[in-house]
């Protein structure tokens, strides 16, 4: 993200004067270790929430809460329906950006449920949960589901 100082500051150590064009990287951000511990590894429970995957202040994303929800509507889908999920050994392929960091590929090895996937046509929930996916039940066995 470009962003221009409205004052002069000085920013851990650095001059930016005002008016000079700022590139801040926000992949860089969210992968600070002074903030987040460990932060190569995916943790769902990580204490802090200080990232910068939705902007801030008057730059924050007016679909952060639809993009939350998808994403845990997605992992809890994933985890419930592809249990033992591992990656296969291969190291993962990162997209080469300055802007966004993602995986160009993640190889993993799961094994499938037998169970309706199994047996040809599938009439799916409409809410997005899995099939026979009893929330009180999973709700605690599912690291994506957000506690209260």
């Amino acid at each position: 993200m470009l962003r221009r100082a409205p004052q002069y500051l000085d920013l851990a150590g650095r001059t930016v004067a005002e008016g000079q064009t700022v590139l801040l990287v926000c992949g860089a951000a969210n992968r600070d270790p002074a903030v987040f511990p460990d932060p190569h590894v995916l943790d769902f429970e990580r204490p802090g929430g200080r990232h910068m995957a939705f902007g801030h202040g008057p730059h924050f994303c007016l679909g952060a809460a639809l993009a939350r929800l998808e994403g845990a509507i997605v992992l809890e889908a994933l985890l419930t329906r592809l249990p033992g999920l591992l990656l296969d050994g291969t190291a993962p392929q990162w997209q080469r950006s300055f802007n966004f960091r993602g995986l160009t590929r993640l190889d993993v090895a799961f094994t499938p449920l037998a169970d309706e996937h199994d047996r040809g046509t599938q009439t799916l929930p409409t809410d997005g949960s899995p099939q026979s996916f009893d929330r009180e039940t999973h709700a605690d066995g599912c690291p994506a589901r957000p506690t209260p």
